[in-house]
């Protein structure tokens, strides 16, 4: 991650990393540089599962558990995410519609 991020600030490019939360647990540091360094941390998920095989309710709390733990290591609400599964699922659009924390899907 140090090489990448070196990389991006040389040429001032600005980037989003979608990162699932267990990932942003184990590697806290790489998620605090990658805010310190102007770019976004996006949600991927809780542990890269297939949220096309979950419930809608069970997919909502792992999302919204998933921007708890980015937040709470970034201190900034992820506002968009990238499913691992690359479908968004209804909950996706629901939790979009009703303004939770999502800008984007």
């Amino acid at each position: 991650m140090p090489r990448i991020l070196e990389l991006l600030r040389r040429f001032d490019v600005p980037a989003s990393f979608f990162v699932p939360a267990v990932i942003a647990q184990l590697y806290p540091d790489e998620q605090r540089a990658i805010v310190s360094d102007g770019h976004e941390v996006g949600m991927h998920g809780w542990i890269h599962e297939l949220n096309s095989e979950l419930s809608v309710e069970s997919e909502r709390s792992l999302m919204m558990r998933s921007a708890d733990v980015l937040e709470k290591i970034t201190s900034k609400r992820p506002t968009g995410i990238r499913t691992p599964s690359w479908i968004a699922a209804m909950s996706c659009s629901k939790m979009r519609t009703q303004r939770e924390s999502l800008r984007y899907l």
